[in-house]
């Protein structure tokens, strides 16, 4: 299975643990500050419209695309929108969101947490426990850099 990811060029792409910083750092909708995870998507235009949600596209970094290639037969958790409260895709985050995460992480239960996406309704997003071990059977290639499309310009205007 091939994961993507956008991530800001100006940092080390070494290994999960390296993507899993700034979640870890900050926290996130599925993870609290001090959890590591890595936030990936099933396509490239919802890791793209992830990043847009958070960045004012004037301003955003340069990034890079980064293929994750998971095995076959990696174990997965999923959860769908019905299990979720009726709010769980605001801004903020409702709290129950990053103790779902959390709990996954700490639980050790699957390598995959395969989630909805709040940017981009329809579409999935999947975390990946870098502590997980299986974890190492993950493998990463730096695709090249992403740019945003110019006419995004107009939707923060």
């Amino acid at each position: 299975m091939r994961l993507w990811r956008l991530a800001k060029a100006n940092r080390s792409h070494d290994s999960l643990d390296d993507e899993a910083e700034g979640a870890k750092r900050i926290g996130g909708r599925w993870n609290s500050r001090g959890t590591p995870v890595v936030y990936a998507a099933s396509h490239v235009s919802t890791a793209a419209m992830e990043v847009l949600v958070h960045v004012d596209w004037q301003f955003a970094p340069a990034h890079v695309l980064i293929a994750i290639d998971v095995p076959e037969n990696a174990s997965i958790s999923k959860i769908e929108e019905g299990q979720l409260p009726d709010d769980w895709s605001t801004y903020p985050a409702p709290g129950l969101l990053a103790e779902i995460g959390d709990n996954w992480v700490t639980s050790g239960t699957s390598l995959l947490l395969d989630v909805p996406s709040a940017a981009s309704p329809y579409e999935r997003n999947i975390l990946i426990n870098p502590k997980y071990p299986d974890a190492s059977r993950c493998t990463m290639t730096i695709i090249g850099p992403y740019v945003f499309d110019g006419r995004l310009k107009s939707m923060n205007q």
